[in-house]
């Protein structure tokens, strides 16, 4: 494993070393220890069994690496371009709705600055699933900006980094959970634990929960004009892959993560897949309840 990161991430491998590796840091800062590929049946493994007292998790890491067809840019000339254009409009978190929404470079702002108040307009009347191109006050091209999901902060929030359509990553978060329940150890409690991105975590949350849609049947939250819900397009809509009680995301450096539990159990083990992927969701909440 170690010659394994040190070859770099152009190496074949090196990604799911990486995510292995994450997973066990986080095991023994969560207090466990640590046995790795153990059996499970028929010839299958298990990546890490993590022990923290009478407790044991069965953890099966998969890498939801980077493509590198969809992504030829260096991550660091991207991420440049990216947040030059997410700090110029900051200001649209202002707007009194409660949505989550992505902001998509296109281009380097260089000396133009995008149309604030054209995106201003947008947010206000905008429905989930709705898309802007954020363009300068000269009319150039400088992004795409997605409204993706609601969230109870009462005011806009802009994701992190390039999210963008986390619906195009399903098929992909859908056979590595699946290829996890095929390796599950009967009997025991298994946890799916995806290494992403923090880009990445709205695609597992949606390809697990369903996406995220707007309900005319039910009764909309104070301040909002429609309900939300989800669609029922999950691993675990209408009771699928019931095996799957419990996944986790879990991103490289600065250490982060989330934990999805099917059965809001409050056991002992819930407790160490909290730990191990150090709880800390896309939109973070300071404590007067806004974003960090």
């Amino acid at each position: 494993m170690h010659a394994m990161l040190r070859a770099g991430p152009a190496t074949t491998g090196w990604w799911s070393a990486l995510a292995e590796a994450q997973a066990i840091a986080a095991a023994l800062a969560a207090g466990a220890s640590t046995e790795l590929h153990v059996p499970t049946h028929d010839g299958r493994t298990c990546d890490l069994v993590a022990t923290r007292g009478p407790t044991r998790l069965w953890v099966h890491v998969k890498s939801l690496a980077p493509d590198p067809l969809h992504d030829p840019a260096p991550i660091e000339r991207r991420r440049a371009v990216q947040e030059e254009l997410v700090a110029a409009l900051r200001g649209l978190e202002s707007v009194q709705r409660g949505v989550v929404v992505s902001v998509e470079a296109l281009a380097p702002l260089v000396a133009s600055a995008p149309d604030v108040e054209a995106a201003l307009e947008f947010l206000r009347r905008a429905s989930i699933g709705d898309e802007l191109l954020v363009r300068s006050s000269a009319g150039d091209v400088l992004g795409r900006m997605s409204v993706l999901s609601p969230w109870d902060g009462g005011h806009v929030a802009i994701a992190p980094g390039d999210v963008q359509r986390p619906g195009h990553q399903r098929d992909r978060i859908d056979r590595l959970v699946r290829k996890a329940c095929a390796q599950f150890m009967p009997g025991e409690r298994n946890l799916v634990a995806i290494a992403a991105t923090p880009e990445q975590e709205l695609a597992i949350d949606w390809a697990l929960l369903g996406t995220p849609i707007e309900r005319w049947d039910r009764f909309p939250r104070r301040g909002e004009r429609v309900a939300f819900g989800r669609a029922d397009d999950g691993l675990w809509s209408r009771g699928r892959e019931p095996s799957c009680r419990m996944a986790a995301w879990m991103a490289p450096w600065p250490r982060a993560g989330r934990a999805w539990l099917r059965d809001a159990a409050t056991d002992a083990a819930s407790a160490l897949v909290r730990d191990l992927c150090a709880e800390q969701p896309l939109v973070e909440r300071d404590p007067r309840g806004g974003p960090c």
